[in-house]
């Protein structure tokens, strides 16, 4: 038997669930009960003609929906004159500013770009600064740990006379300057004994080791390449035109001059500063 809600013929509930029907809307109960109906009843007519216009509708609608573009055309038709100026403004104002914000990346990318390619170019071509040399230090401690030695083995090349131990330097090919001697040193109880190159990542060093005659007492000579103004001068003293700056210590005094334009020379030893200025003025004459 069929159960139909009160006061509701079997048309009425057919055609009031058409369209839920046919739209998969129903629940369980009222779809199993139109279908019931609807073989009992003779409804195919009706149902083909309710899908054909629901189609013509269908179709209808898609024919005469407004696009988007269509959408806007409209609105821009009917909207107030000063609503669109103050539109075209905003879009025309973000356009500028999109656009210049192009151009300052533009310009930043430019800029970065310059900056790194000068950079490259100064790195490549630029003249190499020279690493810092702390020559009081390193030649304070190498004089130190050479007058210790008793078997003289940083004594590269020995030798009694001066001339050979310039021709030694010369021929060794690793200094870049004219290493000083003291030719005249022997007047005053002073010998030559030998010599080295000493080779420091920054900087090559001359070194020549003079022994006293007639006592145990000896010189070290160095001369590299530098300028009097790179060093922490203390005092200085004159002999006959020739300045000599000079550096005390409890260890060890010595003495610098600058022997030529490029080079600097060190004389270290265990006599008084000015002692030491007579021995380098005597001997360079």
């Amino acid at each position: 038997m069929i159960n139909l809600p009160p006061n509701l013929s079997e048309d009425d509930f057919i055609f009031s669930h058409l369209s839920e029907y046919f739209g998969n809307d129903l629940d369980e109960e009222n779809k199993n009960l139109f279908e019931e109906l609807s073989e009992k009843g003779n409804y195919t007519k009706n149902f083909e003609n309710f899908k054909k216009n629901k189609g013509e509708i269908q179709v209808a609608f898609q024919k005469n929906r407004l696009s988007s573009d269509d959408m806007k055309n409209l609105y821009n038709k009917v909207q107030p004159e000063e609503a669109r100026l103050d539109l075209e403004k905003i879009r025309i104002s973000q356009q500028e500013k999109s656009e210049k914000n192009f151009n300052n990346l533009k310009i930043l990318g430019f800029s970065i770009l310059t900056l790194v390619m000068c950079y490259v170019v100064w790195s490549v071509f630029s003249p190499r600064r020279p690493v810092p040399f702390d020559a009081l230090k390193s030649l304070t401690y190498e004089t130190l740990q050479m007058a210790k030695s008793s078997d003289l083995n940083h004594i590269a090349f020995g030798s009694k006379n001066t001339k050979e131990i310039e021709d030694y330097f010369l021929s060794s090919n690793r200094l870049s300057f004219s290493p000083v001697t003291l030719k005249n040193i022997e007047a005053l109880g002073w010998q030559i004994i030998g010599s080295s190159v000493i080779d420091y990542d920054v900087a090559k060093i001359s070194m020549i080791q003079y022994e006293a005659k007639n006592e145990e007492n000896s010189l070290f000579l160095y001369s590299f390449k530098g300028k009097l103004e790179d060093l922490p001068i203390e005092d200085s003293i004159k002999l006959e035109e020739v300045k000599y700056f000079t550096f005390g210590s409890e260890k060890v005094n010595l003495i610098t001059w600058q022997s030529s334009d490029e080079t600097i020379t060190f004389l270290f030893g265990w006599k008084s500063i000015k002692d030491l200025a007579i021995l380098a003025n005597a001997g360079s004459k």
